[in-house]
């Protein structure tokens, strides 16, 4: 991940995602993730196929085919497999001034996603699934998120305790379909 991108995770049913903290060699602090497999057998299977398709006939490119990622202007899809089906679906955002006209954009795409693939954001704080509504809240709890809006004067996309700011209005820019 850049300093300029933020990520959240979609996690698919029966999965869940650990999150480590490890120590490197220098000292810095790392987080280790893991799709980790909640029930067995499964209660419902994403095929990974199915996934990469509907992606591209949202108008999203493979980028790059080995590791089956996909693009859409500022947003990366890296869907990652594991035994066969589809475990989570990692979305980065790459932020820049203007990002805050995206909001509604990028929120909708989590939600649609979420609907049509019955995934749900990942919440690293409680270790637990969240609403796709909170999806860019989720991302604003990103660093480089948090860079981004001290630098650029954003607004409180959660309208929290951080501000009474809510997401910009404006239209949300549809998906190509």
């Amino acid at each position: 991940m850049g300093w300029n991108d933020a990520r959240i995770d979609l996690v698919a049913p029966d999965w869940r995602i650990s999150c480590k903290e490890e120590t490197t060699r220098a000292g810095q602090k790392i987080s280790i993730l893991d799709e980790i497999r909640e029930s067995h057998p499964p209660t419902k299977r994403i095929e990974p196929d199915l996934v990469f398709d509907w992606l591209e006939e949202k108008g999203f490119v493979l980028e790059k085919p080995t590791e089956k990622t996909f693009r859409q202007g500022e947003i990366e899809a890296f869907p990652i497999v594991k035994e066969g089906e589809l475990a989570s679906l990692n979305l980065t955002f790459q932020l820049s001034k203007n990002s805050p006209q995206q909001w509604l954009k990028w929120n909708g795409l989590i939600e649609l996603l979420c609907k049509t693939w019955a995934l749900a954001p990942y919440d690293y704080r409680g270790q637990v699934r969240a609403d796709p509504k909170d999806g860019v809240k989720l991302l604003s709890r990103t660093q480089s998120w948090m860079e981004f809006s001290n630098n650029f004067h954003w607004p409180d996309p959660t309208g929290g305790p951080l501000g009474t700011d809510k997401m910009p209005s404006s239209d949300p820019v549809p998906m190509q379909t």
